[in-house]
């Protein structure tokens, strides 16, 4: 790990003896007095090399001073290195975590130490041969291509991939006026038949424009059916706020679709909440839909643990490479964590509620989801039926058995 080491007993800003302590009572068996030094040429958090005379560690632990709410979580790197040991992906083993300050003060965790050389500037990386350089840098790609290969979910990290979203979310520009919203909005069908039928994708989709595809293709000729997103999935595009600003830009949008005829909204999985507060701001201001359409949306947005792991591994397998990208990404985030900040309206527009006969299937190992783990109340006045497939083949394979259904409620009301 280093070039040179000049180990010793005190160290001003960190009390070896008490670190000592800390590994012994985590069941380290140490050889003797703890010894160490600052690794110096870090940039954020501190790193020192430690050794007992036997075993050599390293200790991470936040810098001096001042610390920002929520930078230099130590606590993240453990766990996401732990998660990685027994990957493609060559970590350290993870040694202990104090996870507070009751120890030192500060966070902190130890881990085993590697033995190498850093190459910190080009007078070293000139002493290394040609070779030896371009198995390095071919070993560095391999790696971050490992990395990528990572599903977060299957190693407990599917919490930190949606904190590694968010906080690329934030970065991104926000509007706060109708006027700078930009949904766009696609007519998959057309027909003469009333009502229109203005559908939303979930927010949580890589590929929003496809998820009514194979729903518009038995609603050709009949009538018209428009897809709306929501503005901040294109490369151009600010996302919205507020969840309240971007419902108002949303029922602009279905207004303009509908073009004056009447109107029924469609909502898939979450997009269903979007369905769902659109019709209650124009129940109150108009014009008023004639009715809303769910189809398998649920009511909370922090559904089952077990159930977000199926969602997540199944929209991940059917949606293409290419369709990955950091608009969509951070889009998905942004209004996932408005979602759960607002609080879902009730409307007396006529709702019906369409939930498939069966539970999207996990990854291969998984057990299968539980009644209670994927069946869902909803909270207000609704009509429901029961079609063929799970939450993705209903608007997929299966998808002339929702439309047949959405057409038998139309017929109806």
């Amino acid at each position: 790990m280093t070039s040179s080491w000049s180990p010793t007993t005190e160290l001003g800003d960190l009390d070896l003896g008490v670190v000592a302590a800390f590994l012994r009572s985590r069941g380290v068996p140490l050889a003797g007095p703890v010894r160490g030094e600052l690794i110096s040429g870090g940039k954020s958090n501190l790193t020192y090399l430690l050794s007992d005379g036997n075993h050599c560690y390293v200790l991470r632990r936040p810098p001096l001073g001042t610390i920002l709410r929520g930078a230099h979580d130590i606590a993240r790197e453990y766990r996401v290195m732990g998660a990685l040991a027994g990957s493609a992906v060559p970590v350290p083993a993870m040694t202990a975590l104090c996870a507070n300050d009751s120890v030192m003060g500060v966070p902190f965790y130890v881990m085993e130490a590697v033995p190498g050389v850093v190459l910190r500037d080009r007078d070293l990386v000139a002493q290394v041969n040609e070779g030896v350089r371009a198995k390095l840098s071919g070993t560095l790609v391999d790696t971050l291509a490992d990395l990528h290969e990572i599903d977060p979910a299957k190693i407990g990290l599917a919490d930190q991939a949606e904190n590694f979203a968010n906080s690329a979310a934030a970065l991104r520009d926000r509007f706060h006026a109708m006027a700078d919203g930009r949904p766009e909005s696609l007519a998959l069908a057309k027909g003469p038949a009333a009502p229109t039928l203005i559908c939303f994708p979930s927010f949580l989709s890589w590929e929003p424009l496809l998820d009514f595809t194979s729903l518009a293709t038995r609603f050709q000729d009949n009538r018209e059916l428009w897809v709306v997103v929501p503005p901040g999935y294109g490369s151009s595009d600010a996302l919205a706020s507020s969840w309240e600003l971007l419902i108002h830009v949303l029922a602009d949008a279905a207004i303009r679709c509908a073009a004056g005829r009447p109107f029924v909204l469609v909502g898939h999985s979450a997009g269903g909440a979007l369905a769902q507060s659109v019709a209650a701001h124009l129940d109150r201001t108009g014009p008023r839909p004639v009715g809303v359409a769910l189809l398998d949306t649920y009511a909370d947005p922090d559904i089952s643990p077990r159930l977000a792991e199926v969602l997540g591994h199944q929209n991940r397998t059917s949606t293409r490479p290419e369709s990955y990208n950091h608009e969509k990404i951070t889009a998905s985030a942004a209004y996932l964590t408005l979602y759960r900040r607002s609080s879902l309206p009730g409307t007396s527009v006529p709702t019906l509620m369409v939930r498939p006969e069966r539970p999207p299937t996990g990854p291969d190992g998984m057990e299968p989801l539980r009644a209670e783990e994927w069946r869902d109340r909803w909270p207000y006045t609704h009509t429901e039926v029961v079609v063929p497939g799970d939450h993705f083949s209903m608007v997929g394979e299966h998808a002339v058995h929702t439309a047949d259904a959405i057409l038998r409620w139309l017929a109806f009301m």
